[in-house]
């Protein structure tokens, strides 16, 4: 007889401060989950990489910032809608390379 162990399926999930109002979120919920892996998408991992990166991302890190120019577009679109903002929410700072204008952390165990 043989048992199959599904792996269990870890939750991402970020909290986000905008102003003074404060989300918790998983990749689902900022359309950032590929409908047919179920696996968070590319958008989702460079925020995870802005997180882990106390919301920046700066030039040093050149393949991480590639990435974000090369997402920007898809990226401003998704988190615009999700935090109802008219302005880019990750605008790259002159010196500092990408940086997010709202704070975002993970709570404790999920990413």
């Amino acid at each position: 007889m043989m048992s199959v162990h599904k792996r269990p399926i870890q939750r991402e999930v970020i909290i986000v401060t905008c102003g003074d109002k404060t989300q918790r979120y998983e990749p689902a919920d900022l359309h950032m989950l590929n409908k047919k892996t179920k696996e968070p998408t590319l958008q989702w991992v460079l925020l995870r990489s802005f997180i882990q990166n106390q919301g920046i991302i700066g030039w040093g890190d050149q393949a991480s910032a590639d990435n974000v120019k090369t997402q920007k577009k898809e990226r401003i679109r998704k988190l615009k809608k999700a935090f109802r903002q008219s302005d880019d929410p990750i605008p790259h700072v002159k010196g500092e390379g990408y940086k997010c204008r709202f704070t975002c952390r993970a709570p404790e165990n999920t990413l």
